[in-house]
């Protein structure tokens, strides 16, 4: 069939990739924005102007272009999105590959030392009770294992591993002092399938704490709510205690940084990259030259 041919656009399509959970209810959402400040029927045009003007980071028009081409899938729409999407991906990638900071970011980046003492002043302030335990815990979350994504959203607690299902993230305690994390529904799943991320004992204690929110069972979720909800408690948690309104992909930056310091091994490299849920190739684009956090 050509694109003249009747029933062209009802053909099957045939991807290489298939789309994660996750990305698709990222792209449901981004699709219920535009038509919020479009209109249902908007044309092509007045969603990418939309965009441009209203998110002036390439990332965030990124994912906009990708939710609307997808959601145009097999009709004429789909060629302007993915003319859009074609276009602000080489400035991405061009960002991306020069491996510096724009000035605005850079100025909230804190280093992965600076990160731990973070964690440090965190557990002293929520001791005396002068943070809130769920800054605390979002803290710890992104210091004290290798940063992932912001997959703690909807992360549901179980005890036993019988009651995990497909395509969730789950905290499962095993005893008192040990657990892991599931993860089966984030960006690259499709590709990398379920990983399984142990839990530091020290980190179990905090997670335990949350869990029981004051009586068994107190809390279902690690974190409850959407990834831009939790992206932007990340941020306020790290700004109360550094000052610095730090955000979950700089942190994984100075993760990658830190460690690319240390000469890791192409196996080191592989590892490390599993645990934080993307390519070794995702990793060294992660990576940060010519900065210091100040």
């Amino acid at each position: 069939l050509t694109k003249s041919d009747p029933g062209f656009f009802c053909q099957p399509r045939v991807y290489k990739m298939p789309i994660a959970t996750s990305s698709l209810k990222r792209y449901e959402a981004m699709r219920k924005i535009i038509q919020e400040k479009c209109g249902e029927n908007h044309t092509p045009q007045q969603a990418i102007d939309y965009v441009k003007a209203t998110y002036p980071n390439v990332s965030t028009q990124n994912g906009y272009f990708a939710s609307l081409r997808h959601f145009a899938l097999g009709t004429p729409d789909e060629a302007v999105y993915s003319a859009s999407a074609k276009a602000i991906r080489a400035e991405k990638d061009s960002k991306e590959k020069s491996q510096t900071l724009p000035e605005k970011r850079a100025k909230k980046m804190l280093t992965w030392p600076e990160l731990q003492e973070a964690y440090t002043k965190a557990k002293e302030l929520c001791e005396s009770n002068k943070l809130n335990f769920e800054k605390f815990l979002l803290i710890a979350l992104y210091t004290q294992i290798d940063p992932i994504r912001a997959d703690w959203s909807n992360m549901e607690y179980i005890t036993d591993i019988a009651q995990v299902q497909p395509d969730k993230n789950y905290c499962c305690f095993t005893d008192k002092d040990n657990g892991f994390f599931i993860l089966q529904d984030y960006k690259s799943s499709k590709r990398y399938g379920r990983v399984d991320i142990a839990i530091p004992t020290h980190l179990v204690e905090i997670l335990t704490k949350h869990w029981n929110g004051g009586g068994f069972g107190g809390n279902k979720f690690v974190y409850s709510g959407n990834t831009n909800s939790l992206c932007h408690a990340v941020s306020r948690a790290f700004e109360t205690v550094t000052g610095k309104a730090t955000t979950v992909s700089l942190i994984r930056h100075a993760r990658i940084d830190a460690f690319y310091k240390t000469d890791p091994t192409i196996g080191e490299k592989e590892d490390l990259a599993r645990k934080m849920l993307h390519s070794p190739a995702v990793g060294e684009r992660y990576r940060v030259l010519g900065h210091t956090a100040k």
